[in-house]
């Protein structure tokens, strides 16, 4: 399992989608969505996979879960640099990526 999820590194697709969302009142924010995939080396998808997002442009973190295809996503979260992290549900591997 420690292989197939350091291979994964290689296969999370990250994609920021920019996108305008309209306050109450008229007012303009600005966020993206942070989107992927997680796979092993030969592309199989991993399932139930524990993924982390971290910003200092958001507080905390976010966490999500990859779903019976590997996908994954945050939606609507502030511009910034971000480290996502993801780890086995049995915590024997962890990979991550920053950008």
């Amino acid at each position: 399992m420690k292989r197939m999820l350091i291979a994964a590194a290689a296969a999370v697709a990250l994609y920021v989608l920019p996108s305008a969302a309209f306050a109450q009142g008229g007012g303009a924010s600005t966020t993206g969505t942070i989107q992927g995939r997680v796979t092993d080396s030969s592309g199989a998808v991993l399932p139930g996979v524990t993924v982390v997002a971290a910003s200092p442009s958001m507080i905390g973190t976010q966490n999500q879960v990859s779903t019976e295809t590997g996908a994954f996503r945050f939606p609507a979260v502030p511009p910034g640099v971000y480290t996502i992290r993801a780890d086995s549900s049995s915590g024997v591997a962890k990979l991550g990526m920053e950008g």
